[in-house]
């Protein structure tokens, strides 16, 4: 054991230093207990970073993320960050981009909010400005009317007679007006036409006819009938127009003999117009 030297020990007459082996009782058996105890935790350090070091080993690769210890000393761990927004790339972006790119979307979709409530109403509305269309506009506007006469008496074998209306049967479309006796188409396009008359029961052969202005015929009918009243009715046909066409109702009737009476307010006679 070496020798020993307890400095700094206070007496009544001051500070006095000891020689420990001066002393008659040595504490060797707690200083003994000291570097045991020191030399226990010495040992336990050594055995704990030999554990550390035998872990993440090469082979234990896995419990440093995948890769091998030398990779995070060597590897050259900065990323591309991109500049602009791209559909394909797998980088990060700057988050300005990020930024401008939320903030356009905003304002396009606050933009098409405007464009919106600015739009005209289903229900209808007024444009006071131009209006471009790319395509065709497809109307449903249609009506039906006939007249408010009783009686509408025909000349025998002579050339139809037109049977004035002036009786909305049923308008979805206002525009749609009475002219002339006929009905002033509104538009421009192409309508599915068609009407009927009814007879009284002493004409035997009964003819419809719908006609535009310039007497085109654009429906007809005539052919033998019964001896009892009823209608005669043209078949459909579809035909251009334009805004201010007006479409005409007509008669003819032939009989052996007597009067040859049509009925313009009776629900058998009509002219039906509707806009495809």
């Amino acid at each position: 054991m070496a020798e020993l030297l307890v400095k700094g020990v206070q007496t009544e007459n001051g500070t006095a230093q000891i020689d420990y082996n001066a002393l008659a009782n040595k504490p060797d058996g707690r200083i003994q207990t000291l570097e045991n105890n020191l030399n226990t935790e010495i040992t336990r350090a050594q055995n704990e970073e030999r554990k550390l070091k035998e872990e993440y080993t090469v082979s234990n690769a896995a419990k440093l993320g995948g890769q091998l210890p030398s990779y995070y000393a060597t590897s050259d761990h900065s990323h591309v960050v991109d500049s602009s927004m791209s559909s394909t790339s797998t980088n990060p972006v700057q988050n300005k981009i990020v930024n401008a790119a939320i903030t356009e979307a905003k304002t396009a979709a606050s933009n098409a909010q405007k464009t919106a409530n600015k739009a005209l109403p289903k229900s209808g509305g007024v444009i006071t400005g131009d209006l471009t269309v790319g395509g065709n506009i497809v109307r449903t506007a249609a009506c039906s009317a006939r007249g408010t006469a009783e009686t509408l008496n025909l000349e025998n074998k002579e050339t139809y007679k037109k049977i004035t209306l002036d009786a909305w049967i049923s308008r979805t479309d206002n525009a749609f007006e009475f002219n002339n006796g006929g009905i002033k188409c509104p538009y421009a396009g192409n309508i599915a036409v068609s009407g009927s008359v009814y007879f009284g029961d002493a004409v035997k052969i009964r003819g419809v006819y719908v006609t535009k202005a310039d007497g085109t015929e654009i429906a007809s009918t005539w052919g033998i009938s019964t001896d009892i009243a009823g209608s005669a009715t043209t078949g459909m046909s579809i035909v251009p127009v334009s805004a201010g066409d007006i479409i005409y109702l007509n008669a003819r009737a032939h009989a052996e003999s007597g009067e040859l009476p049509c009925l313009p307010s009776n629900v058998g006679t009509s002219l039906n117009i509707m806009y495809v």
